[in-house]
């Protein structure tokens, strides 16, 4: 007979759904336009690799534990747009979750979501699955950047979709909105922020438009078609933003993000604090232990692979003690907690005080990098090039 664990092991768990109804001009994240053939192929695979990494948990990471000692303490749907799934894959989705995991008495359970695709039916069937946390893909409330963004959504529509999310039973509710758009003014920008508070979320995600791999806007810009702000009143209008969030009750707890009423997204700080996450769909990322895994970014690779038992792992990598330290410094300082000197010191053996004493000296003069006792932390300020200084601070052998 197999012992139960005295305590749960708690997981976070991801699961990414590659579909969207229209591809985004600026997303850089594995998509392709949706389809009901392959969505049924999808939920399949995706069933099979649960039982798989399930099995691997139980049998070898943590050998003796059954799927009632398997606790997810978040669960995150992306994409993609997880809201395009028909009531039956969500169904199959959660049932097989549950047959190899409890879900945590407290779980915080998210779904991405477009303000278009979140109808009341969609939305009270998640409720219903347990979703207690909705994320809006708002961007903007400005006309002119969702069309360039390729959004399908109006402004209107947004204001639609949180009042049926409250309707559905959601209490916390994230909104993502972009800045530093092409066709973003000083005036835009101050609307958009305007409107997002004027929703009531819970929670903020402000995000900087990057243009990265083979995404059309990229294009347009490289062409000249397409202006971008300078980076300088990007910056500038990143600090205000900030204030103006904060004067507004939202507490600025990472780069990003923003809350209200304590509610931070627990998924993404399980990232954040290097906490042990299970992933599952194409291009998932998942951390258990010292193991990495990538699934294969290709849904036809991913879907064939599983249907033969095999994982679609694209890439595999150990997290070395190295790797864990640079991860600490350049995660933690994203925080508004910050980085805990001496517990880096004392798990990692790095004294980022004295090694980096003179850079620090300098980075507090220039306005952005606090120390106070045993933390670091990035002023709004410093917060804007968070990479650029987590880097300079790393050890020599990086």
């Amino acid at each position: 007979m197999r012992g139960h664990y005295l305590s749960p092991v708690k997981l976070s768990c991801y699961i990414h759904v590659p579909f969207c109804a229209r591809i985004c001009t600026y997303c850089d994240f594995y998509r392709i336009v949706h389809d009901p053939v392959w969505e049924t192929r999808y939920v399949d695979a995706i069933c099979n690799e649960m039982d798989i990494r399930f099995g691997q948990l139980q049998n070898i990471t943590y050998p003796g534990a059954d799927a009632g000692d398997i606790e997810l303490d978040t669960l995150f749907f992306g994409g993609g747009t997880p809201t395009v799934l028909s009531a039956d894959s969500w169904s199959k989705l959660v049932a097989r979750l549950k047959m190899h995991a409890r879900f945590s008495p407290g779980i915080e359970f998210t779904t991405e979501a477009n303000p278009e695709s979140a109808t009341p039916e969609k939305l009270s069937l998640l409720n219903s699955l347990g979703a207690n946390r909705i994320s809006f893909g708002a961007q903007s409330f400005n006309s002119a950047n969702l069309e360039r963004l390729g959004r399908l959504h109006n402004a209107e529509q947004i204001g639609v979709a949180v009042s049926s999310a409250r309707s559905a039973g959601f209490n916390n509710i994230s909104i993502d909105l972009m800045y530093g758009l092409p066709d973003e003014t000083d005036s835009s920008l101050g609307t958009d922020l305007q409107s997002v508070v004027d929703l009531n979320p819970q929670h903020i995600s402000f995000y900087s438009l990057m243009l990265e791999g083979n995404v059309p806007l990229r294009y347009q810009v490289e062409r000249r078609e397409v202006p971008l702000p300078p980076d300088d009143l990007v910056a500038d209008r990143y600090q205000r933003a900030v204030h103006f969030l904060s004067e507004h009750g939202f507490e600025h707890y990472e780069i990003s993000n923003y809350a209200r009423g304590n509610q931070l997204c627990r998924h993404n700080l399980a990232y954040w604090r290097q906490q042990d996450y299970i992933a599952f769909g194409p291009a998932a990322v998942g951390t258990i232990g010292d193991q990495r895994y990538k699934n294969e970014p290709d849904i036809f690779h991913y879907v064939r692979n599983l249907a033969h038992g095999k994982l679609p792992v694209a890439d595999q990598e150990q997290v070395t003690p190295p790797k864990r330290l640079i991860e600490a410094i350049m995660l933690s300082l994203r925080l508004s907690d910050g980085l805990d000197t001496q517990r880096l010191l004392l798990e990692h053996g790095y004294d980022i005080s004295g090694v980096r004493r003179n850079l620090i000296d300098r980075l507090q003069g220039e306005g952005d990098i606090i120390q106070d006792r045993n933390r670091l932390r990035l002023t709004t300020k410093g917060m804007f090039r968070a990479d650029l200084i987590a880097s300079s601070l790393l050890p020599d052998f990086v």
